[in-house]
């Protein structure tokens, strides 16, 4: 499945520069580190550190997610921020890309 673009310039002008498979069949979310993009697969339940030049996996780690949700950021500090729909909730992961661990977690609001 084609998963990932990179898009150039604003409005009208964009243009495909950079395109390749996603890691998996069910990608869900894509967040940018300055450096590298990370993507979520639920069908395998991962998460991936993709070099942007070519999408090869630079590292993975396991995180349970629900199919049908999950959703990616990053944040300034060095974290990666994912959304999954659990038990009839919704919850926010703060997750350390470096350990996998998740430093913190909590409801999501209307979710």
């Amino acid at each position: 499945m084609l998963g990932t673009l990179i898009l150039q310039g604003v409005g009208q002008g964009q243009e495909i520069v950079r395109q390749f498979e996603a890691p998996g069949s069910a990608s869900r979310g894509l967040a940018w580190d300055g450096q590298y993009l990370w993507c979520a697969d639920a069908n395998a339940e991962r998460v991936y550190q993709l070099d942007p030049q070519n999408g090869h996996t630079i590292a993975s780690f396991d995180f349970s997610m629900d199919f049908q949700h999950g959703g990616l950021a990053w944040s300034p500090d060095g974290y990666l921020w994912l959304t999954d729909y659990e038990r009839g909730t919704s919850r926010f992961y703060k997750v350390d890309p470096s350990s996998a661990s998740v430093v913190s977690s909590f409801h999501c609001p209307g979710g």
